[in-house]
């Protein structure tokens, strides 16, 4: 669950830096997921160039914070899988966005199976 919370937070924080642009709905989106495709990836370096130095979360992460707890997930998991879908994204201004994204995080950690090494 933490891992959904997290990926989630950094959609939204990446998705600030498109606000205000020409078309800046389909640029969001595409941003969202360019971050699914470096998650699976495990790109970190993808998150600290979208991650503004002013980031702050409701949960009082800054953006160094934040870029610790991707790089922590990241390092543990060897596999990520993702499933995501764009609700809406709802633009406030030139520089807000409100995006409603669902998503399911499945990690393996380093060594682990999916699931447990349940068998489908």
């Amino acid at each position: 669950m933490q891992g959904q919370r997290l990926w989630v937070v950094l959609w939204l924080a990446a998705s600030a830096a498109a606000c205000g642009r020409p078309d800046a709905e389909t640029e969001l989106r595409e941003l969202m997921a360019q971050a699914e495709q470096a998650a699976v990836e495990r790109d970190g370096g993808f998150f600290r160039g979208v991650l503004d130095a002013g980031y702050r979360d409701a949960r009082g992460h800054d953006r160094d914070a934040m870029l610790n707890l991707v790089r922590g997930y990241l390092l543990s998991h060897s596999n990520i899988e993702i499933i995501s879908r764009v609700e809406a994204v709802t633009l406030s201004g030139v520089d807000a966005a409100q995006v409603v994204l669902h998503a399911a995080v499945v990690g393996q950690e380093a060594g682990g199976s999916f699931l447990g090494g349940v068998d489908g």
